[in-house]
């Protein structure tokens, strides 16, 4: 658990189901990939990257988007408070 200030961040119930998915996937992802590469042989590197990528990203960009939408709500609240007092006024 982070402390900022007089303030604890950290992640809610769902965010930490959320990482925890996102990880279990991300394994099954990356033996899949080793397990369709290893026949290559010599082509190992370029058939690893080129089926683990497609896989990966998609799957990252998923869980912070699931961790963002499912945070606290006040704490989403005061984030947006703070960035509206910090920035300049034109």
């Amino acid at each position: 658990m982070a402390n900022y200030g007089d303030r604890k961040k950290s992640f809610n119930f769902h965010q930490k189901i959320i990482l925890l998915v996102m990880d279990i996937t991300l394994l099954a992802e990356l033996c899949y990939t080793m397990h369709a590469a290893y026949p290559a042989g010599e082509a190992f590197s370029a058939v690893f990257l080129r089926t683990y990528a497609p896989l990966f990203f998609p799957t990252v960009i998923l869980g912070i988007w699931l961790c963002r939408r499912f945070r606290d709500r006040q704490v989403a609240s005061e984030s947006m408070g703070q960035a509206k007092a910090a920035a300049p006024e034109a």
